[in-house]
């Protein structure tokens, strides 16, 4: 009997009890960070994306922030297993990516998308940017200052597809 093959990468199961801790341990740890008391947002974002990545198991974890007019998003922090990167010339369009933009701002927890090329919310990054990376399945949080969407947090996974569990779509 031959194996079945499949591009959704196994992930070990573990206890939804262990998991809430693991989840509830970050968030504590994140909580008394000092650059998250006190305002220090460059460092802030590295220890978010750093949280991020190591929680949900990604290679790439970053914040994007939208510019003042809402016309695009702009690259704040970068993380790549274990490395920070401020690109601060890295922006999006929002015109470029409608429905992505659009999806974001109507999700209450995240844009789950576990074949980020063919999802109708996540496509429209296939050639400028999934491809070229290798980023096959996308978590996308809606960051939210008083009840407006200020930026995004994206958890990238690199390989093919994805299927985001219950848990870590609730944790973005």
């Amino acid at each position: 009997q031959a194996a079945k093959s499949s591009s959704t990468p196994t992930r070990r199961r573990t206890n939804p009890a262990a998991l809430l801790e693991q989840y509830q341990d970050a968030l504590r740890t994140l909580a008394r960070n000092d650059a998250l008391t006190s305002g220090d947002l460059p460092h802030a974002f590295q220890a978010i994306t750093a949280t991020c990545g190591s929680l949900l198991r990604v290679e790439r974890a970053s914040i994007w922030l939208f510019d003042k007019n809402r016309l695009a998003i702009s690259l704040s922090d970068l993380y790549e297993r274990g490395t920070h990167h401020r690109l601060s010339d890295i922006t999006l369009k929002v015109a470029d990516y409608a429905p992505y933009f659009r999806a974001l701002a109507g999700e209450e927890h995240a844009i789950s998308a576990r074949d980020a090329l063919s999802d109708p919310r996540t496509k429209d990054f296939a050639d400028p940017y999934l491809r070229p990376l290798g980023i096959g399945a996308m978590l996308d949080a809606p960051i939210r200052q008083k009840g407006h969407v200020v930026g995004v947090l994206c958890a990238e996974h690199v390989g093919g597809r994805r299927q985001w569990t219950p848990y870590e779509v609730h944790l973005a």
